[in-house]
């Protein structure tokens, strides 16, 4: 019922948070060249620190890191880079419309807390 709610950019981010754990800094510095589809894993080397509005260093030696992902989220992740229609490795994977950074505080209130507020009037129904 969440990703129903979703738009479709934020739909799959939230399904990549949902199926691979990983954190929203994490989520939010990810490249499309972390992603090997040849293995069916994201390669966590960055995150986006919402202080600085910076990609950085994962804080330990531990969060660089590969996560599987299953075949849902490999076909989720092809369509969001066909509909991106870009070709750089180094672009983010998730960003606003007109491709900057997400700005993490604001997605949570602005799009995630949306989403929630919308299953929570269908619930009451």
């Amino acid at each position: 019922m969440l990703l129903k709610n979703m738009s479709p950019p934020y739909r799959t981010l939230i399904l990549t948070a949902v199926l691979t754990g990983l954190r929203r800094g994490e989520l939010l510095g990810l490249q499309w060249g972390d992603i090997d589809g040849r293995h069916n894993q994201i390669h966590v080397r960055r995150a986006f620190c919402n202080v600085s509005k910076e990609l950085t260093s994962p804080k330990t030696r531990r969060s660089k890191r590969k996560v599987d992902m299953i075949s849902t989220l490999v076909k989720e992740l092809k369509a969001h880079l066909m509909a991106s229609g870009t070709r750089d490795a180094k672009a983010l994977i998730f960003t606003k419309p007109d491709g900057s950074p997400i700005e993490p505080d604001n997605f949570y209130h602005r799009e995630f807390v949306l989403a929630l507020s919308s299953i929570s009037a269908y619930c009451r129904r």
